[in-house]
């Protein structure tokens, strides 16, 4: 059997180049693995900051929230004891006056 030495020498050039393809192609997907999973380690880091933000602008809205009812029920407890005194006020301001009216008609 008689063989053809440019295509031994073809043949072997080819396989090089196989080999060095397939290990491009290797280390680039080696490469884009890690590059995969930084990437998915910052969105999960990422999303852990944007949950603590979001938990702490929810408590801040309630820390509002609550101040508001408070001063709101002291805004209601003030109202109903300046009810009551007003109230109070007509009540002896009308006793004076027919106090008064007494006197007027007994001179």
């Amino acid at each position: 059997m008689r063989v053809n030495k440019p295509t031994i020498e073809n043949h072997c050039e080819e396989k090089r180049k196989s080999e060095i393809e397939v290990g491009a192609i290797e280390n680039s997907a080696e490469e884009s693995e890690s590059e995969r999973e930084e990437d998915a380690e910052e969105r999960w880091a990422k999303g852990e900051e944007k949950k603590k933000e979001n938990q702490e602008n929810v408590l801040k809205q309630l820390g509002k929230i609550r101040r508001k009812i408070k001063q709101r029920l002291r805004g209601m407890e003030q109202m109903s004891t300046k009810q009551e005194s007003h109230n109070g006020a007509d009540k002896k301001n009308t006793h004076i006056k027919k106090a008064q009216i007494l006197e007027a008609e007994t001179k």
